[in-house]
């Protein structure tokens, strides 16, 4: 997988949960207070099992990405956490064969 293709699917996902995270409705919020930054969901991110920091997930290699899952549904999501998140993000990496190629003399 490319970088730049995971990194885009990464953000179109959070803009996307942000906007439907009101089933069946969209609703838009009109604000006069400038300075006050949206909210962003809160996103945790596994790699093969193990709970992983986004600064570390931004450094994987996406060649090395078998897939990547994302969970919001809460019930599910507490299979996982006991966190208040929004989403979990979970990557499985591509395996390692394991197998050693011999050279023919």
């Amino acid at each position: 997988m490319n970088r730049k293709i995971v990194r885009a699917a990464l953000i179109f996902f959070t803009f996307s949960f942000a906007i439907l995270n009101c089933p069946g409705s969209l609703a838009v919020v009109v604000s006069s207070d400038q300075d006050k930054e949206p909210e962003k969901p809160v996103i945790i991110y596994f790699v093969d099992g193990k709970e992983t920091e986004a600064k570390e997930v931004d450094k994987l290699d996406p060649d090395t990405i078998e897939k990547m899952e994302f969970v919001q549904d809460k019930e599910k999501i507490k299979q996982y956490t006991d966190k208040e998140v929004d989403t979990v993000v979970l990557i499985t990496m591509k395996k390692e064969t394991g197998e050693i190629e011999s050279e023919e003399e």
